[in-house]
């Protein structure tokens, strides 16, 4: 009879700790399915919470007047060397060969880092956190941006 209770007993402890182990198991997992949704709620909010959104609308506003003032100097750059390759290389002098030199290699400085500027621009345009700039006038706004930019090419 002893034995048959211990047979039992054994068996009762071995079902409750398996029942206690699977109910853990269950908590553990819907924590951590909580936890995800948390997460993802917590995401959200920093990345569109009003201060985030500011940080990103001056970084696009600022990256903008970047390339409006590339462009530009691109613009001033190119009209400087029009007269000198419109020269033929004999007939220049040395210091026109050197102005040559110096602004055609501050053209492709120029024209690279405005390049580079242009894909940051249109990379961050393109992804799901910076959508709301996209043709949007934020309140206070004057200008819409611009949807994408071009990139720089000297047309050779």
């Amino acid at each position: 009879m002893i034995r048959y209770f211990t047979k039992h007993w054994i068996q009762g402890l071995f079902a409750v700790s398996l029942f206690f182990s699977a109910l853990g198991i269950g908590f553990n997992i819907l924590g951590t399915g909580a936890k995800m949704v948390n997460n993802g709620i917590n995401t959200a909010y920093n990345e569109f919470k009003p201060e985030a959104m500011l940080r990103k609308y001056e970084w696009f506003k600022d990256a903008a007047g970047q390339l409006t003032a590339k462009r530009n100097n691109l613009t001033v750059l190119s009209a400087k060397i029009k007269p000198l390759r419109a020269m033929k290389r004999k007939d220049m002098d040395r210091q026109d060969k050197q102005d040559l030199a110096l602004w055609e290699s501050e053209l492709a400085g120029l024209a690279m880092s405005y390049n580079n500027l242009v894909a940051e621009y249109n990379s961050q345009l393109s992804k799901f956190n910076w959508k709301p700039f996209k043709g949007d006038l934020p309140i206070g706004a004057e200008q819409v941006l611009n949807e994408n930019y071009a990139l720089y090419t000297t047309g050779e």
